[in-house]
């Protein structure tokens, strides 16, 4: 389960649906060998798929998914000798620790931002009450570009941001364009 919903955060909303199907295609325990080899049994399956399943276009080339998947390649690769509840559990003090977790090589093929969505996301719930309760006060991850353009500095923990999403889901507010950023 915690294997399947890495794959969908790494989908973003586009591909969370060819990333579910991978990853009952490829199971954690059938993905054997090196980062390479993982990397290829991956991509192999996920080109395998209909293409119907992959938003490709108008992608940034930073989150293709076939980037992402070399990127869980990765940290599949790392994290297979520890297991992935067991190695979470011992990096569950903080976020940033769950977040570079999944970067074990430094390379960034998933990065930062997503990382960190992951970690909150997928980390935090699988964790457990006590995961949140740490998590709730720290630093948020950034807001996407009209929130943060919205927001900005206000929102400073993480509680805080979970609530923007919330109101933004509830029509809350709107989020047209507004001179300034970020």
């Amino acid at each position: 389960m915690l294997y399947r919903e890495i794959l969908v955060g790494l989908g973003y909303r586009q591909n969370k649906a060819g990333m579910a199907e991978l990853a009952r295609r490829c199971p954690l325990g059938t993905l054997e060998g090196d980062s390479g080899a993982v990397e290829a049994r991956l991509l192999g399956e996920a080109a395998a798929m209909p293409p119907a399943m992959w938003r490709l276009r108008d992608v940034r080339p930073a989150n293709h998914p076939w980037r992402r998947l070399s990127g869980m390649a990765r940290f599949v690769a790392a994290a297979r000798e520890e297991g992935l509840a067991r190695g979470l559990e011992a990096r569950s003090s903080s976020l940033e620790a769950m977040a570079a977790w999944l970067d074990p090589d430094g390379t960034g093929q998933i990065g930062r931002a997503r990382a960190l969505e992951i970690a909150l996301n997928v980390f935090v719930p699988f964790l457990g009450k006590e995961a949140w309760a740490r998590a709730a006060g720290g630093r948020p991850p950034g807001l996407p570009g009209p929130l943060c353009r919205l927001f900005g500095p206000r929102v400073s923990t993480v509680r805080e941001y979970f609530g923007v999403l919330r109101l933004l889901r509830r029509g809350a507010f709107s989020l047209a364009a507004r001179p300034g950023g970020c």
